[in-house]
């Protein structure tokens, strides 16, 4: 039972709420990654420490002169037939009876940096390319999904499916959606603050997560329906003085998600959302405004001080705010 959780230091169990340190033999190591191949047998992955296999209590380290394209590796998945994939700061390999095995890219990146591997219901395994788009294995060879499109030097970080199949990924101001091999892409620019997404996931319940270097948002799942999203669609956001951690989550982490909460790593620690009892803290900070200028008209420019909502007349078609900014006050959040 428990979660395995690897750190810059090492590798953690968290059981019933406690933190463990089930493998001190990794104690030191950071920890990017880990497969069980059973009860009593791992793979760690490492950055800049190569590939580590626990066996029967007994440790073995592999290196790049095993075979290995480069001894930081990002991310592992251990097939049924015992083969082991390896996403590397230097390509993709796998490891079978033995033997590291490469697979070269198509195209012109030679030794790209593989941060991210998601393996589908469909047993298709994709590769997230560091500035070089998204691949699939298909028949033994490697697939662009993206090559000739904006997406093509896009890092996606992360890949998730939902219950109806469909693929969602995150990149640096957009989401994409992969519905029967179809690619769509949803730019946020301009409509959220400038973010990089690292993960996207359906909760099935109605509503997209993202999570960011700017906390976690939640969107309606109906706004993905069509092929962009309105410039003026609603979004809930969650940053640190709702609980989280802090507002940075990690984005080489995986994320673990269940039908009844999601597991997300912050710089600062994790995070455990349970959707049925996790509300925002609507803090409105009191904020001193100079000027108000609605619809090129000069509406205000004294001094004001609102910590509530304001309500416009109707017809304003541009607002603008001047020289706003929070009012702090020490010890006591406003």
């Amino acid at each position: 039972g428990g979660q395995l959780v690897g750190t810059t230091v090492g590798l953690n169990l968290i059981l019933n709420g406690q933190v463990i340190d089930k493998f001190p033999m990794l104690d030191g190591l950071d920890i990017t990654d880990v497969a069980p191949a059973d009860e009593d047998e791992y793979f760690f992955s490492t950055y800049g420490q190569g590939l580590y296999h626990l066996k029967d209590g007994a440790l073995q380290q592999f290196r790049q002169e095993a075979g290995l394209p480069s001894d930081t590796i990002y991310r592992l998945h251990l097939e049924k037939s015992g083969r082991l994939w390896l996403a590397t700061y230097s390509g993709i390999a796998y490891y079978e009876d033995g033997v590291f095995t490469k697979v070269p890219l198509t195209g012109e990146l030679d030794a790209p940096v593989i941060i991210s591997m998601f393996n589908d219901s469909k047993d298709t395994l994709w590769f997230s390319v560091a500035s070089g788009g998204l691949f699939s294995l298909r028949n033994g060879k490697l697939v662009s999904h993206v090559e000739g499109t904006t997406l093509e030097n896009t890092t996606v970080f992360h890949l998730s499916e939902d219950e109806q199949g469909k693929i969602w990924g995150g990149y640096s101001g957009g989401i994409l959606k992969v519905d029967n091999g179809e690619i769509t892409s949803y730019s946020v620019d301009g409509i959220l603050p400038s973010v990089n997404i690292f993960h996207v996931w359906n909760d099935n319940s109605g509503s997209i997560w993202l999570t960011t270097n700017m906390g976690i948002y939640q969107i309606d799942i109906d706004e993905f329906s069509g092929e962009m999203l309105s410039p003026d669609f609603s979004y809930r956001q969650y940053l640190e003085n709702d609980g989280l951690p802090g507002n940075n989550a990690t984005a080489l982490s995986r994320i673990l998600v269940s039908s009844e909460a999601v597991w997300i790593t912050f710089s600062r620690g994790i995070a455990v959302l349970h959707y049925d009892s996790f509300q925002p803290n609507n803090y409105l900070p009191r904020v001193f405004i100079s000027q108000i200028i609605g619809s090129s008209n000069l509406i205000s420019d004294t001094p004001l001080e609102y910590d509530a909502g304001t309500i416009f007349e109707p017809g304003l078609k541009q607002l603008r705010i001047r020289n706003t900014a929070p009012r702090f006050q020490a010890n006591r959040r406003q």
